[in-house]
């Protein structure tokens, strides 16, 4: 495999063969042992992907809880729900692999699942980030957003 890295914040590593190294990856980022929450929009489940990049973690040494409720146009309540997920198995981690929705639901749980207060809470700068924060992979499968590039999340409020 030949694997192009390029140096900049956000790392950013692609090639063929990328999803399969993921776990050894995240080796610099984790300690093994560790919980990672995957984030897969629910479209890659019949696929495979959400299976390999599961995989590819436990292969890593890391145990994986899988949240995969994702749909078009995420709620603040989605990622409320799937952060509360995150805080419960005590996830030290995300992985969002999918398109902009499944990306911006898991930068949105990395940030906020440090504290108890919603996503709303955080909305348009309103209040800052918790310190604590989680590791936060994004593994883009299509080709729209760019979400995987910023740290901005776009979230509906269903309210």
């Amino acid at each position: 495999m030949t694997a192009i890295h390029l140096a900049r914040i956000p790392e950013i590593v692609q090639g063929a063969g990328a999803l399969e190294d993921l776990g050894a990856a995240l080796s610099s980022y984790l300690p093994k042992g560790s919980q990672i929450l995957l984030v897969a929009d629910p479209g890659l489940r019949p696929s495979g992907v959400s299976d390999t990049a599961a995989a590819a973690l436990k292969a890593g040494g890391y145990g994986v809880v899988s949240y995969d409720d994702v749909k078009s146009d995420p709620t603040m309540a989605q990622a409320d729900a799937a952060a509360a997920l995150a805080r419960r198995e005590r996830v030290a981690g995300v992985v969002a692999i999918g398109g902009g929705s499944a990306m911006d639901v898991g930068k949105t749980i990395a940030a906020i699942a440090g504290a108890a207060d919603g996503a709303s809470h955080y909305g348009l700068c309103a209040n800052p980030f918790p310190a604590a924060q989680l590791v936060s992979v994004c593994l883009p499968t299509t080709s729209g957003t760019g979400s995987e590039a910023t740290r901005t999340a776009v979230l509906a409020d269903a309210g």
